[in-house]
C-alpha cells in the first residue's frame, strides 16, 4: 500500500484550511538571487559620529536604501562646579549610532553606488546619575565614541540584498580610520 500518496491530498487540505504552510528556509532575494557586493570603505571617526564614504558595487540598477549601524564605547568626562575636569570611570556600556541613505535609481551606475553616510550623534550626551563620576553632584558627559564595528544593510526592491560587516581591529580614534584597521565581509 502506498500510504504517502493517499495522505498527500489530506495534508494539503489541512494546510489550506488551517492557513499554515510548510516552513521553507531561503535567503531574501532580489531578481532571483542574493547579491554578492564589494565595499571599498572610507571611515572617518568624527568624535561623536561616524562617516562612511566609498563605493559599493555588485548591485542591481535599482533604487537602494542603505543603513549603517555602528557600535562602540563612549569616552566620558566628569565635571563639577569648582572642580577640575576628570575622566569618567572605565568600561562604559556600548552605544549604537545609525544612519540611512536613500539612493534613487538615477544614482546607481553599472551596479555601483557612491556612499555618503554620517551617523547621528548619541541623543543623550549627559549620563543620568553620573555613574562614572565621584558622586551624583557631578555631571558625566559623553565626549566621543571609540567605534568597534559597523554593519551596512543594503535593500533593493523592498528586500535586503546584502549585509556588510566591518570590524575595526582597534577601536577608532578621532580622524580617518586606516584601511589596515578595517576588515569587512559580506554575506
Amino acid at each position: 500500500m502506498r500510504l504517502p500518496n493517499l495522505l498527500a491530498p489530506v495534508v494539503l487540505f489541512a494546510l489550506a484550511v488551517t492557513g499554515c504552510a510548510p516552513a521553507v528556509s531561503s535567503p531574501v532575494t532580489t531578481a532571483g538571487k542574493f547579491r554578492p557586493v564589494h565595499l571599498e570603505p572610507a571611515f572617518v571617526d568624527e568624535g561623536l559620529t561616524l562617516s562612511l564614504g566609498g563605493t559599493l558595487s555588485g548591485l542591481a540598477n535599482e533604487a537602494t536604501v542603505i543603513e549603517l549601524a555602528a557600535v562602540g564605547r563612549p569616552a566620558a568626562s566628569c565635571t563639577a562646579e569648582g572642580q577640575p575636569k576628570q575622566a569618567a570611570a572605565q568600561n562604559p556600556p556600548q552605544i549604537a549610532l545609525g544612519a540611512k541613505q536613500k539612493v534613487p535609481v538615477s544614482d546607481v551606475h553599472d551596479g555601483k553606488i557612491e556612499l555618503s553616510l554620517k551617523t547621528a550623534a548619541p541623543t543623550a550626551l549627559d549620563v543620568e546619575d553620573a555613574p562614572g563620576c565621584p558622586s551624583t553632584d557631578w555631571t558625566e558627559r559623553v565626549d566621543g565614541v571609540a567605534l568597534e564595528s559597523a554593519i551596512l544593510t543594503v535593500e533593493q526592491a523592498g528586500a535586503v540584498v546584502a549585509t556588510v560587516t566591518c570590524i575595526f581591529g582597534k577601536p577608532t580614534v578621532d580622524g580617518r580610520v586606516p584601511s589596515s584597521n578595517v576588515t569587512c565581509s559580506s554575506n
